[in-house]
């Protein structure tokens, strides 16, 4: 037994022998000037365990050393080992691209998958798209640090990549917002509000357009803050600063900020007001919603709350003179009671001011212009003549008493009679209580002493 066990390793050596002479040599020994031994050693392509030479022959097959050397290898063929990839890069856009456009010699392919590799990313994208980068690298994605932040592959993906007008591409335009909400909707990346923020666009009537309508005109996150070049609201020369609101939505509602322009806020906007409203400020930015639905801000029941935002501020009221207590003299009409009950049908500011189109009643194309306001009462009211009642009450209370003495005394009429009337049947009730209990305190003491009567038997 001792015996056998002792020719176990000389067995062992001896069947090793042909494996030994017939092992091919290794490459580097060749080949140590044009690969960089230590960016093999880091590269993908690099197994472990084995020496570099046996690294090269997984891509260059079929190659036989004699003392001679060896014939040219046939080009390296990508897709024997990355069939998947391949199949998705011959349905892109770069399916004339070859691999080592993207990822250099094969022996220097590294991984991207984990780390911080945002600049290595954009530098192989750069190669033929340089100005695309270069707006990238100016952007709030560019300039942000941190491994999570959107690099091009993230947005157009890698070996998918496909042309914006091909319907299933990541920045197709009805799928260019849920591309943006997988990172933007991310609570490990983004706060609360501003994922919230994101989420209602989806439900509002541009991402309602665009998710359940189809509509390749409804906007969608690059037409309010750009492509590759998107910056924060508060940097100058962003698409979503204030001063570039009407600008950026103007650029499809094109009728209504030629109306803005001409109307009341438009004029010193212009000008570089920057305290009159913008589009944001009545319709929202991710929120916009109908004006047909009930939660919109500009809701026939909601204008109101929304224009005395800033008519109702004080410190508005006083920089611009503007007339006072226009939420009071609004409220406590007939109008605006009915608008606090709920009824979207009764006047509110914009039926009576426009909505667009604001301008001060001294202006003679103003609904609100002496001369308008048939038409604009008429819009409700439908009578003969509908300058002639309601040129004689006002919307404001205030107006009403400064303008007509009429207004005033039929008020104080009204405060007179419902006053007495209620201070009348209160002491009405008040008298028949009383009378009625002196009449059971009566009563009680004829019962008391009134005497039993027995009959005869």
């Amino acid at each position: 037994m001792r015996t056998l066990l002792a020719t176990i390793p000389v067995l062992v050596a001896t069947l090793a022998l042909p494996a030994v002479a017939a092992a091919e040599p290794d490459c580097m020994d060749c080949h140590s000037d044009a690969v960089d031994a230590k960016e093999f050693e880091a590269s993908a392509h690099r197994p472990k365990g084995e020496p570099l030479g046996n690294a090269c022959r997984a891509c260059h097959r079929g190659i036989t050393v004699t003392d001679d050397g060896h014939e040219k290898p046939a080009p390296v063929e990508c897709r024997a080992c990355h069939k998947p990839a391949d199949e998705k890069l011959s349905r892109s856009t770069h399916a004339e691209v070859g691999c080592g456009d993207c990822h250099d010699e094969p022996h220097a392919v590294t991984k991207l998958g984990a780390g911080d590799h945002k600049a290595e990313k954009t530098a192989i994208c750069a190669k033929c798209h340089e100005k695309e980068t270069a707006e990238y690298g100016r952007s709030f994605h560019g300039r942000a640090p941190g491994a999570t932040v959107a690099t091009c592959s993230d947005c157009h993906g890698s070996h998918d990549v496909l042309g914006r007008s091909d319907p299933h591409s990541s920045v197709y335009r009805l799928n260019l917002a849920a591309t943006c909400a997988h990172c933007h909707t991310d609570g490990s990346r983004f706060a609360a509000e501003e994922v919230s923020l994101v989420k209602e666009y989806f439900r509002s009537a541009h991402g309602i357009a665009v998710t359940k309508g189809g509509l390749l005109v409804a906007a969608t996150c690059e037409d309010c803050h750009g492509a590759h070049s998107i910056t924060r609201h508060d940097e100058a020369g962003s698409m979503v600063m204030r001063a570039r609101i009407p600008e950026t939505c103007g650029h499809c509602h094109v009728g209504v900020l030629k109306t803005y322009m001409d109307s009341s806020h438009g004029k010193p906007f212009r000008e570089g007001n920057v305290d009159v409203p913008v589009c944001t400020d009545c319709h929202k930015s991710h929120r916009i919603r109908s004006h047909f639905e009930p939660s919109s801000s500009v809701y026939a029941t909601n204008v109101s709350p929304t224009c005395l935002k800033c008519h109702a501020d004080a410190q508005y009221v006083n920089r611009y003179s503007f007339p006072g207590l226009r939420g009071e003299t609004y409220t406590e009409s007939y109008h605006g009671a009915a608008s606090r009950l709920g009824d979207p049908n009764v006047a509110n500011c914009a039926s009576c001011h426009g909505a667009h189109d604001i301008r001060p009643s001294t202006d003679p194309k103003a609904s609100t212009n002496a001369a308008n306001m048939a038409a604009t009462c008429g819009q409700c009211h439908r009578v003969d003549d509908p300058s002639r009642p309601m040129a004689m009450g006002k919307i404001h209370l205030t107006l009403a008493e400064e303008n007509h003495w009429l207004t005033g005394v039929v008020r104080n009429v009204y405060v007179v009679l419902i006053g007495g009337t209620m201070c009348f049947f209160f002491f009405y009730i008040v008298i028949d209580f009383r009378r009625q209990l002196v009449d059971r305190r009566a009563a009680r003491r004829a019962h008391g002493t009134a005497k039993p009567t027995s009959t005869a038997s």
